[in-house]
């Protein structure tokens, strides 16, 4: 991503490491060559799923407090995860057989969405919060090569994709926009960092 000035650029700089992490772990390994189980790729795509509409409720949490231009941004964007994303999710998670009737969240799910629900309780750290999922993951498929394999190609090149890094750079502009206390969005963005880590491991 282009070098920022800002709130932002010091939140990204932080959060280096934990892609490099990320990168590391073994279910990102075997994604990126394209031979995670479809067991594991099946549990994976269905707690996301879980995600994305938890993803819904913190963006219309973090509409209600904007301000009036960005408030029509968060709400597009809640769209967009309804009308977009989950349909898109869903053809991606019956590629490998999954089943999303009946989901029951997993620990690790629930401790995720629990804490950004809680962060969209103040706009400038539930932005911040937010920001380190989109800008993560959107780091992190810059990182990775698109494996051979068709499904887990289409899996990765989703995190690829210039519209998903360009979300991320927009939410990193309204980060510093909102202007945040520096130190509560530091620890928000580290925080959704470090709960990122712990989704890779969903069993």
């Amino acid at each position: 991503m282009a070098q920022r000035a800002g709130l932002s650029e010091r939140l990204f700089e932080a959060g280096q490491p934990f892609v490099a992490a990320q990168l590391q772990h073994p279910t990102v390994k075997a994604l990126e060559a394209g031979q995670l189980a479809d067991a594991q790729a099946r549990s994976w795509l269905e707690q996301d799923y879980l995600f994305l509409e938890q993803e819904i409720g913190v963006l219309t949490r973090l509409a209600w407090q904007a301000p009036r231009g960005q408030q029509e941004e968060l709400l597009r964007l809640a769209w967009n995860v309804v009308a977009e994303e989950i349909p898109g999710h869903r053809e991606l998670c019956g590629l490998f057989g999954a089943d999303l009737a009946g989901l029951t969240m997993a620990p690790v799910t629930r401790s995720y969405t629990r804490w950004l629900t809680d962060a969209a309780a103040d706009y400038g750290t539930g932005l911040a919060a937010l920001l380190s999922g989109l800008w993560g993951y959107s780091s992190l498929g810059q990182r990775m090569s698109l494996p051979y394999e068709p499904r887990f190609r289409r899996w990765v090149g989703s995190y690829q994709a210039p519209e998903f890094g360009d979300l991320a750079q927009r939410f990193a502009d309204m980060v510093d926009e909102a202007r945040p206390d520096p130190d509560r969005a530091l620890c928000a963005f580290l925080t959704g960092m470090a709960h990122e880590i712990a989704f890779w491991a969903v069993p």
